[in-house]
């Protein structure tokens, strides 16, 4: 695949997450953020704690996420260049609704501040992936029943010395639904080691939220990723390695 898992094509580089089928949607880690003020990850004039009203869609879709209303702007965290959530307020909205009526793949690489009811993705209440606590996760797709994954013993950590998770909720072609967590002690863990039969469609307007405004997520995110596609664990390992060298 090439250095940093990457292609050559033409004379270009491809980054790993585009020479996947189905890509949806990727917002990009240090890249793509604008700011309330029109500064730009491009012209490197983002500052600490700028509010970030836009983070570009980095797929062809130009699905980009955005937040009209200042205050609810999630903010720019020049530690480590990512975007700051908050659980009681900050969340984005995508230009356009994403329904996955078969297989795909969520992935979103997080260092989580709060693990109480915070949810990743969301549409209108109905459609949802959330951390419910520090040891269990739930999916609702579809407004059907709720879909849970939860640990007897192994937890997520959250706060301060936190890791960074890639936390991933997947579909395959059986529909059987999955949550996958990599990062600090695990290894691409199976969370509750098992699955669940799930074949709604599932709909996505919001990030960071279960809807605008509910349910917000506290955390610090490096990168969001979408597919209508089930990758395969070698994808995934492959992404795994991908994501991580990007800082």
């Amino acid at each position: 695949m090439g250095v940093g898992l990457s292609m050559a094509k033409g004379g270009a580089v491809i980054p790993y997450p585009e020479t996947i089928p189905g890509l949806l949607l990727w917002l990009r880690y240090n890249n793509g953020h604008v700011s309330v003020d029109n500064e730009t990850t491009l012209a490197g004039n983002i500052d600490d704690e700028d509010r970030i009203s836009k983070w570009l869609d980095y797929s062809s879709n130009n699905n980009h996420a955005l937040q009209s209303e200042p205050t609810d702007c999630p903010l720019f965290e020049s530690d480590d260049n990512t975007i700051e959530f908050s659980a009681n307020s900050r969340w984005y909205d995508l230009t356009s609704t994403i329904a996955l009526t078969k297989e795909f793949t969520l992935i979103m690489r997080v260092k989580l501040t709060s693990v109480t009811n915070d949810s990743f993705f969301g549409d209108s209440g109905t459609n949802f992936f959330r951390i419910t606590n520090n040891k269990s996760f739930r999916a609702k797709i579809g407004g059907t029943a709720q879909n849970n994954f939860v640990e007897g013993s192994d937890t997520i950590t959250h706060g301060i010395g936190a890791p960074y998770y890639i936390i991933s909720l997947a579909r395959n072609s059986s529909n059987e639904c999955s949550v996958v967590v990599h990062g600090g002690s695990y290894d691409a863990k199976i969370w509750s080691g098992t699955t669940t039969s799930d074949s709604d469609e599932f709909t996505i307007s919001n990030v960071g939220c279960q809807a605008d405004d509910a349910q917000e997520m506290g955390g610090n995110v490096k990168d969001v990723l979408i597919y209508e596609n089930y990758l395969s664990t070698t994808e995934m390992s492959d992404m795994y390695t991908f994501l991580n060298a990007q800082g």
